[in-house]
């Protein structure tokens, strides 16, 4: 693993937060009662859902940032780190590399969370409720709903293709060739 500085991979994670602040995980894993009990104790609400306890995200303790980074946080918090900077610790990547990558995630996700507010259908819908509701639109793929959503759609694939290198989870479809359909 490469040798990188702490203070510097805490750095760049603390200055992200799209896994503390709702736009990639609804919910983040409890696995023990200890864990929820700690959870609880830092103010951070717990539901019970699927037959597991949860606590739910935006979490409590992020503001802007990590409130209680560097002490007793969630486990799932603690082991959590996004491909960027697995792959900067492994040195696949240099932290710079990894850091730009993350960056253009973050400003994606805002770019589009100001640009599906846009939308009188859309407006104030939590982030997870966005994708619920603009899903089924992308996958039905109505050439008259593709042109009414066209900035849109394209600030949502390219924001999904971020997500992807950073965080690693495979799009249902292949991204550029959606892209390349709606611009033809």
């Amino acid at each position: 693993m490469n040798d990188l500085n702490t203070k510097e991979v805490s750095d760049i994670c603390v200055s992200c937060g799209m896994c503390c602040d709702g736009t990639l995980f609804r919910f983040g894993n409890i696995i023990d009662e200890n864990d929820k009990q700690n959870i609880l104790k830092k103010g951070i609400e717990v539901d019970f859902q699927k037959d597991k306890w949860v606590f739910k995200q935006p979490c409590a303790q992020f503001k802007g940032c990590c409130q209680i980074y560097g002490q007793t946080r969630p486990n799932v918090c603690d082991s959590f780190f996004c491909d960027s900077l697995k792959n900067a610790k492994n040195g696949n990547i240099s932290i710079e590399e990894a850091e730009n990558q993350i960056l253009k995630a973050k400003n994606l996700s805002i770019d589009l969370k100001f640009e599906y507010n846009k939308y009188v259908e859309f407006e104030g819908l939590k982030w997870h409720d966005f994708f619920k509701k603009f899903d089924p639109i992308l996958e039905e793929s109505n050439p008259g709903e593709l042109k009414k959503y066209g900035f849109l759609l394209i600030k949502f694939l390219a924001y999904k293709n971020a997500i992807k290198v950073v965080y690693g989870p495979k799009p249902k479809k292949d991204v550029n060739a959606e892209l390349e359909s709606v611009v033809k």
